[in-house]
């Protein structure tokens, strides 16, 4: 499902449009066209490439063989199959890495940032998104494969210790809050289906057009 909507879906419409907002005021430097190296670790089927790669060469590295051949059919970039914990790349071979939802699914998440620290250059720039409020956690989390939620305040530590200046923090897609506490208050009463399925439905438009505008507005405020 991932692979199919890509980047129609309005999940990843608004969270592209926050990046490439996030990348253009805090490292201007990083346009379009600037030739940079970019190493997006976690990528899934890669529906977070395009923006990266109008930035220069963009490297894939994805643990799950099965989405990394959906990745690599987009030509966006070059995939290798790996964990991030045991990347294998030099010491400051990029400019830009990125974790997007990536993180929460590691066994050793201070580990990952720590090497991630290793490969980018001094000057370079991390993009991180997670999941929010581990109070929110149900059995949905353990469907998608995900060990934990964060804070604002718990993921700025994490990325501190690591070594790294955080130059921004926030939450983002407030509008959908309201929605997830009663999701997981539910998922307290209603045991889980004997069959998991993907949670990413492609609505019919308008709906998909409209909600991907409001969230692209979010991400414009949040900036």
């Amino acid at each position: 499902q991932m692979h199919l909507t890509g980047r129609d879906y309005w999940w990843y419409q608004a969270k592209e449009r926050l990046m490439e907002l996030l990348l253009r005021e805090l490292s201007p430097e990083l346009t379009p066209g600037c030739g940079c190296r970019i190493l997006d670790i976690g990528c899934g089927t890669g529906t977070m490439f395009g923006f990266l790669a109008e930035r220069g060469v963009v490297i894939g590295l994805e643990p799950s063989a099965r989405a990394a051949s959906y990745a690599s059919s987009r030509g966006l970039a070059q995939m290798v199959r790996g964990d991030a914990s045991r990347a294998p790349f030099a010491s400051e071979s990029f400019h830009i890495i990125s974790l997007f939802d990536s993180l929460e699914h590691m066994d050793d998440d201070r580990a990952a940032l720590a090497h991630a620290r290793r490969m980018i250059t001094d000057d370079g720039t991390l993009l991180v998104t997670v999941p929010a409020f581990q109070w929110l956690h149900s059995w949905r989390e353990t469907q998608l494969g995900h060990l934990r939620r964060y804070t604002v305040n718990s993921l700025r530590k994490r990325i501190v210790d690591a070594g790294f200046d955080v130059q921004f923090a926030s939450y983002m897609y407030s509008g959908l809050f309201p929605l997830l506490v009663l999701k997981s208050i539910k998922d307290r009463f209603v045991p889980p289906p004997k069959t998991y399925k993907s949670d990413i439905v492609m609505l019919p438009e308008p709906w998909n057009g409209m909600l991907a505008t409001w969230f692209c507005g979010e991400a414009f405020v949040c900036k």
